[in-house]
């Protein structure tokens, strides 16, 4: 059997660190064949294709553009994820899959884009499309708060909304987390197929360890307590990373904050809390050591569907505390 598997990143974000990991989990599957397709190539050597890379001609283009300071223009950014979406169902069709499975297919720029690609993808093989947010069924945003139903109902009545449910069963829809099965069904489960499957965690790489030993590897005193967190992007309001900080700094202890991923804007150092950011953490076996270092780890998201850091800091033994 072959199988394509498309995202927009390979390893970063929880999109793509759930596409990694079923990509490592189906290759150890006899007679399955699993290509995987990604718009922003991180590993040079996984084999995976990279479907927006950039041919001679584009890349002339590119400094062209970039020289008068086009870079974003909207026709420009059309023009791109035009030729990409081109580009992957090219490839897809070259590769002949049985089923297509799709993670966090929403990053580009252009409206409705990444819904068409979808609907053009489902004439090659059947498509099941795993929700990583409610952008999919919306077509418009990520996460919709008190909105989402409201909104979901709109992107299923739209042009694209009404070229995916065209598609019947040959479109499924999968939440990680039972809301967001139901949020699909709510909106698209009266013409295609929705279910709840899970993330998977691999429990012989997220497991107990040690906790002064991985105190020592990050070097945080044993009388701290230590509470840790990690998003992709740590300054995204939704992440409620901020929050976390502020509420630290009434605890009356010594507290120590290990925050991993990308800080793209300040987070607050208020006195009396040590916030420590370690960047991204791609390697399965440092992560578990920042969880086994930390008394607590914290998913303070406003909204938010079954984060990957709940499955893992959970496997290694170390509780959680996520907000309502």
């Amino acid at each position: 059997m072959s199988v394509a598997l498309i995202s927009s990143y390979e390893r970063s974000g929880g999109a793509g660190v759930a596409g990694h990991r079923l990509v490592l989990g189906l290759a150890g599957i006899a007679d399955l064949d699993v290509r995987r397709f990604v718009e922003h190539r991180e590993d040079h050597g996984s084999g995976a294709t990279w479907f927006a890379e950039p041919g001679r001609v584009r890349c002339i283009a590119r400094d062209v553009v970039g020289w008068f300071g086009l870079a974003k223009h909207s026709r420009w950014r059309a023009w791109e994820q035009s030729r990409n979406r081109k580009a992957l169902l090219r490839f897809v069709r070259a590769a002949e899959p049985e089923i297509i499975n799709i993670h966090g297919f929403n990053q580009w720029t252009v409206p409705g884009l990444p819904r068409e690609a979808v609907a053009a993808l489902a004439e090659i093989a059947p498509v099941v499309w795993t929700l990583h947010d409610v952008w999919p069924l919306t077509g418009t945003s990520d996460f919709a708060g008190a909105d989402a139903a409201a909104r979901i109902a709109e992107g299923a009545a739209d042009r694209e909304g009404r070229l995916l449910r065209g598609l019947g069963k040959r479109l499924a829809w999968v939440g990680p987390s039972r809301w967001m099965a139901e949020l699909a069904r709510a909106g698209y489960g009266a013409e295609n197929p929705c279910t709840t499957i899970p993330y998977g965690v691999d429990t012989t790489r997220f497991r107990p360890m040690d906790r002064a030993a991985a105190r020592a590897m990050w070097d945080v005193p044993d009388d701290a307590s230590v509470i840790a967190a990690a998003a992709f992007r740590l300054h995204d309001p939704r992440k409620g990373v901020a929050t976390l900080i502020e509420a630290a700094r009434g605890w009356g202890q010594r507290v120590v904050l290990l925050l991993a991923g990308r800080e793209d804007a300040p987070l607050p150092r208020p006195e009396g809390v040590e916030v420590r950011v370690v960047g991204p953490i791609q390697d399965d076996r440092l992560l578990r050591t920042l969880y086994a270092a930390a008394d607590l780890v914290a998913v303070p998201s406003v909204e938010d569907n079954l984060p990957n850091v709940m499955l893992e800091s959970l496997a290694c033994g170390t509780p959680v505390a996520g907000s309502a």
